[in-house]
């Protein structure tokens, strides 16, 4: 499972590192696979996919294309999408689209949300981390955020 937060800069040349747990996840579940770099939606920042889950959104999507928004949708990504690899040195390049539309400029958070990995920069994850606190007026109101997706009466 990818999770944590991990902080790094991106070098001159638009490289980051991908946190080491992460690369063994990868590596342990998606031998040889490749990887897809796709812009966010809603807030600006980037999802890393293993080139097979990205498929199964992507076919997820495509059997909704009656809908013209959802079509708009699938056009956008599929536009600020991009195939990447990790180097000998744990690091992908973002292209420079990817860059600008992310706001990706010299600090760089990169995150796990489970099934895939999340890159923002430093101002918008502060941003939304910020925004997510004060929109959230309790510890009980997140509590029952939490209980309303009803874990307890999951079965594996």
């Amino acid at each position: 499972m990818l999770i944590g937060t991990f902080n790094y800069k991106i070098d001159a040349k638009g490289r980051i590192p991908i946190p080491a747990p992460f690369r063994g996840y990868l590596k342990e579940n998606y031998p040889e696979e490749e990887l897809v770099l796709v812009a966010g939606i809603g807030d600006k920042y980037l999802y890393l996919h293993p080139i097979s889950a990205w498929q199964r959104y992507s076919r997820k999507l495509k059997k909704k294309y009656f809908n013209a928004r959802l079509r708009q949708l699938d056009t956008f990504l599929n536009a600020f999408s991009a195939h990447v690899s990790i180097d000998k040195q744990g690091r992908i390049l973002i292209p420079e689209n990817l860059k600008k539309l992310s706001e990706l400029e010299n600090e760089v958070v990169i995150i796990g949300n489970q099934n895939w990995i999340e890159i923002w920069s430093g101002k918008n994850w502060k941003k939304f981390t910020e925004e997510f606190i004060k929109s959230t007026e309790s510890l009980e109101e997140m509590e029952k955020m939490f209980r309303s997706i009803n874990i307890e009466d999951e079965e594996d």
